[in-house]
């Protein structure tokens, strides 16, 4: 019996009304997201991407947004839930990795207390219990010197040590689906190889769904198992990673990997 999604988006859309014009920005799209598995949304910058995963994580309400079809998170749909509901699963079912993991991080707090409170919202476990349990997480994702990290505020720390630590973060709250949205941006390749290494990890052993929103084929090569390729705000063409690498059909796919791959 095939397995069922940890997320389904199905006919999905979303409009956005301004004064004179509405912009169609995602276009009645539909994707899964399995237990354990990465399906990938491709493209250009403006795409409906970003738009698309705040979408499923109930971020995008506000005056002038319009959204059609439904959003379901283990069977159940998202756009049926209040607005506390909707944080609720957030600080439990599901997380983010933000592009940019300095600004996604609190400025102004360290990172052992944003750690702490993350494994708080999942466990009932005590501040010394808390804290080695942080201090466990920051090993498991690659910190060397996981004390000296704690104490340290996010803007103390590069890019690839921020995204470490949400992913360490992740890792405390379980979730059972992850947005991955261009994690791997502005690292370095020895840095994007250990990145995608630690998502690996995340998925293999605690079966989180990720759904990873990137413009790098490189990476959808490397970690995805579906691939969905966007394109003004439609999904053009979906299928395996292998199917979209080795058998495209629409002309914008062959586009995107012609301008990545050798000739």
């Amino acid at each position: 019996m095939k397995e069922e999604p940890v997320l389904e988006v199905e006919n999905f859309s979303v409009y956005f009304h301004q004064s004179c014009q509405v912009i169609k920005a995602v276009d009645d799209i539909s994707f899964q997201v399995y237990p354990a598995g990465v399906t990938a949304l491709v493209g250009e910058s403006g795409c409906g991407k970003t738009v698309t995963a705040l979408s499923v994580l109930g971020l995008l309400k506000a005056q002038g947004v319009e959204t059609r079809g439904a959003i379901r998170l283990k069977g159940r749909n998202l756009r049926e839930l209040t607005g506390e509901e909707l944080r609720r699963l957030r600080g439990k079912q599901m997380a983010m990795i933000f592009q940019d993991p300095q600004n996604a991080l609190n400025p102004v707090l360290k990172v052992e207390t944003q750690v702490m409170e993350a494994i708080a919202c999942h466990q009932r476990i005590s501040g010394s219990g808390a804290k080695e349990m942080a201090l466990r997480l920051l090993s498991r994702v690659g910190l060397a010197d996981p004390r000296r990290v704690l104490a340290k505020y996010p803007f103390q720390l590069s890019g690839g040590m921020c995204q470490r630590v949400m992913i360490a973060i992740a890792f405390a709250l379980s979730p059972d689906l992850l947005i991955a949205d261009e994690p791997t941006t502005a690292l370095d390749v020895t840095v994007q190889a250990q990145i995608l290494a630690e998502l690996r990890r995340l998925k293999n052993e605690l079966g989180t769904g990720i759904m990873l929103i990137t413009h790098d084929l490189g990476v959808v090569a490397e970690i995805a198992d579906l691939v969905c390729v966007m394109k003004e705000g439609k999904i053009v063409e979906s299928g395996t990673v292998f199917d979209i690498f080795q058998n495209p059909r629409h002309s914008y796919t062959k586009k995107l990997l012609n301008s990545v791959l050798p000739v």
